[in-house]
């Protein structure tokens, strides 16, 4: 139950992280075109953008876990991650909103500087089409990335192997859900160059047309794609290191915690903490916190009420 909350929460965040990151990069490039309604992608590509995405988080959303079954069972605090709103809240999604507008600002910046913001011509890659074609790349590799940064259980390709059905091992794959996203895209890209000019349906499937050996031969493109994946991660790490090391909550200390002795060499999940005490006392405070602030409001909104007592008789308050 746990597991199954905590999937649905980053499903749903990321869902909509990734479509904001996209309208907020059309939109500032509105800003460089008059407000004209000039799309900065082709069509298609905002059309298939979901599906350039969608297995890396369909793995996530099914087998991700953060801690281990039996440190679970043996710790039931943890479950105050869903009583509390932890993972999916007001404060989490503003979160994740502010990150999607950072984000966006860097996926349209780094490029726009490096080309002229498309105004050059077609060899420098500063056209319109090699473009936004050169922003895409940069958008693509980092939406898979972010998915990496909060994946919390990695399968490994070779995790069936000699056992029933373990030959479907390498598709259950984290890995292979992340090298699928990405050569997906670029696939799409390099058909654009090899499919020739006189095929007019496909012409109308790759409106960009011979963009992929302009941008995939040009090495500004793989560095400026290197530079946004790098700029927006390093938000993100900044982003996680804060909150771990200043605004930590006991739900996180307890699963790193849990992390660490897992990367010690447990593999079966944690056994236990050193001071399971201090833990429990630490979750046990935080819901108390949570719990006065919350009768305390109560109380507020009681005081705020008239009484039966003191009802106003002939214009004047009562004794």
């Amino acid at each position: 139950g746990r597991w199954g909350y905590r999937r649905v929460c980053v499903l749903v965040l990321y869902s909509f992280y990734k479509n904001a990151c996209l309208a907020a990069t059309l939109f500032i490039y509105c800003n460089f075109t008059g407000y004209s309604g000039t799309s900065l992608f082709s069509d298609y590509f905002t059309a298939l953008f979901n599906f350039f995405l969608f297995l890396m988080i369909f793995y996530t959303s099914i087998l991700d876990q953060d801690v281990s079954d039996s440190y679970v069972r043996k710790y039931p605090q943890l479950y105050a991650s869903g009583r509390d709103n932890l993972d999916l809240g007001v404060k989490v999604a503003l979160e994740w909103i502010c990150l999607a507008l950072i984000h966006s600002l860097l996926i349209f910046f780094i490029p726009a500087y490096a080309l002229k913001l498309g105004t050059g011509n077609r060899q420098d890659l500063a056209s319109y089409a090699a473009f936004g074609a050169v922003v895409s790349c940069g958008f693509i590799n980092y939406m898979n990335l972010k998915v990496l940064f909060e994946t919390r259980y990695f399968t490994h390709p070779l995790a069936g192997r000699g056992e029933k059905g373990g030959r479907l091992g390498l598709l259950a794959s984290t890995w292979f859900a992340a090298v699928f996203n990405t050569a997906f895209f670029y696939v799409g890209l390099a058909l654009a160059s090899v499919v020739g000019d006189g095929t007019e349906f496909i012409f109308q499937m790759l409106p960009f047309w011979n963009v992929g050996s302009t941008i995939l031969g040009d090495a500004s493109t793989w560095a400026i794609t290197i530079l946004v994946v790098v700029a927006c991660a390093s938000i993100d790490l900044a982003k996680y290191a804060t909150t771990l090391f200043f605004f930590p909550d006991p739900i996180a200390v307890s699963i790193e915690r849990c992390r660490l002795q897992d990367m010690k060499g447990s593999r079966r999940g944690c056994v236990s903490l050193k001071d399971k005490a201090t833990a429990a006392a630490a979750v046990a405070a935080h819901t108390k916190k949570r719990q006065t602030k919350k009768h305390r409001d109560l109380e507020l909104g009681n005081q705020r009420l008239p009484s039966a007592d003191n009802k106003p008789t002939n214009g004047k308050p009562g004794p």
